[in-house]
């Protein structure tokens, strides 16, 4: 039992870290592109309602992003161009699930074909490809 909880706390760590370093990557996004906390907010409670506005308003502070996965692969629909949005957002699964009335497998669902469209290795997070880009 205390290996398993100690193999738990290693995991929970791990995990803290991989959303530090998500953050930075956003935080670095967000200072090249000239984005100010007033449309960091605006744009998260957009999404959070699922507002018609906010496909929009997200393309026009990530003007490259929806252009790079066209590239990537021309035949996505807005739907899972705006999916990719909300995980560029560093939504978690539960959240976007929540903001797009899925259920959470259905999600994970959705990330694993929307992997094979973007012919992304089985080795590659869907997450950190994303906000990479």
């Amino acid at each position: 039992i205390f290996k398993i909880y100690n193999e738990k706390e290693i995991l929970k760590e791990n995990i803290r870290e991989l959303e530090g370093k998500y953050l930075n990557v956003m935080k670095k996004q967000f200072i090249i592109n000239n984005i100010s906390t007033e449309e960091i907010d605006e744009i998260y409670k957009l999404a959070e309602t699922n507002s018609t506005l906010y496909f929009d308003k997200f393309c026009s502070l990530f003007p490259n992003f929806e252009n790079t996965l066209i590239h990537i692969n021309p035949e996505l629909s807005f739907s899972e161009l705006h999916f990719c949005s909300l995980i560029k957002l560093n939504f978690d699964t539960k959240k976007i699930a929540q903001i797009l009335n899925l259920t959470v497998r259905a999600v994970e669902s959705k990330k694993y074909r929307l992997k094979r469209k973007l012919n992304l290795n089985t080795d590659i997070n869907i997450h950190e490809f994303i906000i990479k880009i």
